[in-house]
């Protein structure tokens, strides 16, 4: 496979450089410029707000609809990639797997480089939702079960999430670089392994390790000290490197970071990146269901981790579907408040922008205070609190220059001190994010390579799954339910002095980590430690109950909860908390990414060894 002569050999390095469609420009460059053996190279440039926004792009133009900034990182090192024999393979392709395919062609074609080009295509099934709708097959959101009033609605995209066989297939018709538009994240990782190791579709534990080993790389330094909750743990300077898999032909695989970067590989990066964006331990991919709390975690060196343990079994019948729906316009003010009085001040405005006659009422109308009212601090702006005044409206006219207007009419007939901390705008688009099922056989995907002037199309028939008899791992429901069993209330009970009457009130973050994320239209939140016997504690300590107790703002909506004790951690769903995904919410945290450090500085009164236990452990 590689350039150099050598044969396949164990294990198989896959870096990743992009997580995101505006990730580091410069990270390609810097996985290059080391000397890591590098087998493949994988990039995430795709979210569901990004399908969205591409969208629109693409209604501009044609042959937009794709991450560009993957073009640019490529054409500044397409010539060292060849000379190491690298192959690469990124979902930059977006909506437009074609028009970046052409565009990489032409870069090769420029260079004079022996390079094959491959794109992938099949995950557009807007017009077989369409038609399905018109035949009065029922379309449900997968989070909510409701059904979907798809024909009333303004659909924008709908892709499905294919898998990796499907990238497998490019590389084995001799593909290097391998443009995919909507793969699951992991699939990315997991696409390079089929191919190196010549995987079958049965071997669903190796296939699961390599969904864990994608999973972790695919937010780029995120599992490199990126967002990392225990920041004391971090390098004060540099940058975190981009992150590096070395994936072995069992599954199994060590984590590490290109050599001399910035940041930390340590369990507790790597654990926290595991809970990032998940909810229950079956974590289902097209090609495997990969279970979470079947992994062990190692640190065999430094800024290295081994993951292994992995168990798979048999995947959906289905391709999971991003849907996006137009959804709207909304637009938003934000006042200031500063000194005495801000609570009634606050009143005050939410009263007068409520009663404003002169403005049409709008759809949805919502006031977040920011910061607190009571605060001492001794500087105007550190104590200055801010209200972000929120609307949505199909109607464009009722939340445009009429509401920002009107905001700023107020400016001398309301409270005292007021300003605005962001000037008046016009509305925006905004879309609803709806997350749904469509069979497999009804996918056709084709896999297109570039040969001269040619385009070759292959239409790839594997997609469609058949059962293949192998062994269930367990009862599902078995694997991370939500309740706690009575042993494990005993066995909490265990690891406390319940007469013990030395507590203190402490931030639980003392004793755990924790990160957050937008999944759709709900927020993920997962909190683990680094001690077995924190972990027992924290198993009595946060249930469904406690953690509402902890942050009253999830009264409405329903909580669940999966324990993950190989990774002594939970993780917590709040179903709904983004109302119809990020795009739509008027959350100030439209993408939950504050959650889990809020939680983490609630006061709770914790046992004095436990307390001790958390920082000592910490430390050392």
């Amino acid at each position: 496979m590689r350039r150099e002569g050598s044969s396949k050999r164990d294990p198989v390095a896959i870096a990743n450089i992009s997580g995101f469609y505006g990730d580091r420009l410069s990270a390609l460059s810097e996985v290059l410029s080391s000397q890591d053996d590098i087998d493949f190279i994988t990039g995430d440039y795709l979210a569901e707000l990004t399908m969205y926004i591409l969208a629109k792009q693409m209604n501009r133009d044609p042959s937009k609809g794709y991450a560009a900034s993957f073009l640019k990182q490529l054409s500044d090192s397409i010539d060292q990639i060849f000379r190491r024999g690298i192959k690469v393979v990124v979902n930059a392709g977006g909506l437009n797997p074609a028009g970046l395919a052409k565009e990489v062609e032409y870069l090769v074609r420029s260079r004079s480089l022996d390079l094959k080009v491959a794109y992938l295509e099949g995950d557009n099934v807007l017009e077989q939702l369409i038609s399905a709708s018109q035949r009065g097959v029922s379309i449900r959101n997968i989070d909510t079960d409701k059904e979907v009033d798809f024909l009333s609605q303004k659909p924008v995209s709908a892709n499905a999430y294919l898998g990796a066989f499907e990238i497998a297939a490019a590389f084995e018709l001799g593909a290097d670089i391998v443009i995919c538009p909507r793969v699951t994240d992991a699939s990315l990782v997991v696409g390079p392994s089929i191919y190196y190791y010549g995987w079958e579709r049965e071997e669903l534990d190796k296939l699961a390790g390599a969904v864990v080993a994608g999973h972790i790389l695919e937010c780029g330094t995120q599992c490199t000290g990126g967002n990392y909750s225990l920041i004391s743990e971090l390098p004060k300077t540099s940058l975190p490197g981009f992150p590096i898999a070395k994936i072995f032909q069992d599954g199994s695989c060590e984590i590490s970071k290109v050599s001399g970067s910035g940041g930390v590989v340590s369990i507790g990066t790597i654990t926290e990146q595991l809970l990032y964006e998940i909810g229950s331990p079956r974590y289902i991919n097209p090609d495997v269901v990969a279970h979470f709390d079947t992994i062990s975690l190692t640190q065999t060196a430094k800024d290295v981790v081994r993951v292994e343990g992995a168990k798979g079994s048999e995947p959906p019948n289905t391709y999971k579907v991003a849907l996006n729906f137009f959804g709207g316009y909304r637009n938003h003010v934000m006042f200031a408040f500063t000194g005495l009085n801000i609570v009634e001040k606050t009143e005050m405005i939410k009263n007068q922008m409520m009663d404003d006659k002169t403005v049409d009422a709008p759809d949805e109308m919502s006031f977040q205070l920011i910061g607190d009212p009571s605060s001492n601090i001794l500087y105007q702006e550190g104590s200055t609190c801010l209200m972000r005044v929120s609307v949505k409206d199909s109607d464009r006219a009722k939340v445009g220059r009429a509401f920002s207007n009107a905001a700023v009419e107020l400016a001398l007939a309301s409270y005292p001190g007021l300003y605005l901390a962001n000037p008046p705008q016009e509305a925006s688009e905004f879309a609803i994010y709806v997350p749904t099922l469509v069979d497999k056989s009804s996918v056709a995907v084709t896999v297109n390579l570039f040969r001269d002037n040619d385009v070759t199309s292959y239409q790839y028939q594997g997609a469609t799954f058949k059962d293949v008899g192998v062994r269930r791992i367990q009862d599902p429901i078995q694997y991370g339910s939500s309740q706690i069993s009575a042993e494990k209330v005993q066995t909490v009970g265990s690891c406390c002095n319940v007469f013990e009457n030395s507590f203190e009130n402490l931030p639980i973050g003392v004793i755990c980590g924790a990160r957050s994320g937008d999944k759709g239209g709900n927020a993920n939140l997962g909190v683990w430690t680094w001690d077995d016997h924190l972990y027992r504690f924290l198993l009595g300590l946060l249930t469904e109950k406690s953690l509402v107790e902890l942050m009253p703002e999830l009264t409405p909506y329903h909580v669940l909860r999966y324990e993950f004790s190989n990774l002594r951690a939970l993780n917590f769903v709040v179903v709904g908390l983004l109302g119809e995904g990020v795009s739509s919410t008027l959350r100030f945290d439209a993408q939950a990414k504050g959650l889990a450090e809020f939680f983490r500085s609630r006061s709770v009164p914790l046992p004095r060894h436990i307390s001790e236990r958390g920082i000592v452990k910490k430390r050392s």
